[in-house]
């Protein structure tokens, strides 16, 4: 082979690596322009609403610091205190009894029978509770005792 064929062909290789490498630049620069123009519209956007909440922070009255409290600001700051923690712990509850009663249903925990209990008494206000009924021994009766899986039938 004649060594001007093999400059002819790594000189047509290496053009056509180069167009290859700048078309994917063009189609990279292409991208980088739409994505700027989307950036341009989000920030138009964030700049007015920063303009709008400045003018509404000038019309609210400027909070002053009060390092001293009265006894009485004191007392109405531990009430309001109290009272978000009450209802912090509330919702706590209420989402732990729901997540337990929940993993009960799944599960057939203790909870699930005594909800269960409660609504068949609910649905049901005439029928007596399970405490008021009398209890009876039943015999038990003879039967023949059936293997529990399919296989063991045959042995």
């Amino acid at each position: 082979m004649p060594w001007w064929l093999v400059w002819v062909i790594l000189v047509v290789a290496a053009l056509g690596v180069f167009a290859w490498i700048g078309l994917r630049l063009w189609r990279s620069v292409k991208a980088l322009g739409r994505e700027v123009a989307k950036a341009e519209v989000v920030l138009e956007r964030l700049e007015a609403r920063v303009r709008e909440l400045d003018e509404l922070a000038g019309e609210v009255e400027a909070i002053a610091p009060q390092i001293v409290l009265s006894p009485q600001q004191r007392t109405a700051l531990h009430e309001v205190r109290a009272g978000v923690r009450a209802t912090r712990r509330a919702r706590r509850r209420f989402r732990f009894e729901r997540a337990a009663a929940q993993w009960d249903d799944i599960s057939g925990g203790p909870r699930a029978d005594a909800r269960a209990a409660a609504a068949a008494a609910a649905a049901h206000p005439a029928s007596p509770s399970p405490a008021a009924l009398p209890t009876t021994v039943m015999p038990a009766q003879a039967q023949p005792a059936q293997p529990a899986h399919p296989d063991a039938r045959k042995a």
